[in-house]
């Protein structure tokens, strides 16, 4: 490959940087691109590019991480949870998952995009039609016996709020939930799970399933 000699002298975090330069030089150009035909066209057109362009890339970022990863054909909830950790925007979002039983639950807790949008006083992305399709096709990329549910996604926020002073902050903090409940079917069916937690003492969300 070109430029080895260039990688062979940085040292591991050096390059744990330049992962993270990559992952958000991806992300620049995603909301580039976004912004341009959002611009041009609407929230409304470029959202259904956005799904259509999701719906393609996030099969082959899955594929290429499960072939690194060498997980088997039906990896399971502990191979999507490996997998999870390795895609691009785990180097941007700071995320966490949740295990319950059969259930993998993924949240976002801070969103590199959103808060961007909210700092040039851009209206929130609104992120669920993409969300849906994004996730359950890496889940189902990695175990095809994978079905996902989102629980709290902009603009279908449904979480309840108990907010001190800070206003703004309490609403990004909504905004940005964004949880993602994932089960594998066993037995004679697949188990639905929900979930309610506190986010934070003073700024509680509880986002419910959908």
């Amino acid at each position: 490959m070109q430029n080895d000699a260039a990688l062979s002298v940085l040292s591991r975090d050096e390059l744990e940087q330049l992962v993270s330069i990559y992952a958000k030089n991806w992300l620049a150009m995603d909301g580039y691109w976004f912004q341009a035909v959002e611009r041009k066209r609407g929230m409304e057109e470029a959202m259904e590019h956005d799904v259509a362009v999701w719906q393609g890339f996030t099969r082959t970022e899955a594929r290429r991480i499960r072939a690194l990863l060498r997980l088997p054909e039906q990896a399971g909830l502990d191979g999507l949870e490996k997998a999870l950790a390795c895609r691009m925007y785990a180097r941007i979002n700071r995320d966490e998952i949740i295990r319950e039983g059969d259930a993998l639950i993924y949240r976002t807790l801070e969103c590199y995009v959103q808060r961007a949008r909210a700092e040039k006083g851009m209206p929130y992305h609104p992120c669920k039609a993409v969300g849906l399709v994004e996730y359950a096709g890496f889940a189902k990329e990695i175990d095809p016996r994978i079905r996902c549910a989102c629980v709290s996604c902009f603009p279908d926020v449904t979480d309840v709020i108990e907010a001190e002073e800070d206003r703004d902050a309490v609403a990004a903090l909504a905004r940005e939930a964004a949880l993602r409940a994932v089960t594998v079917p066993g037995g004679f069916g697949c188990k639905r799970t929900e979930r309610r937690r506190a986010s934070n003492p003073k700024r509680r969300v509880s986002p419910p399933l959908f």
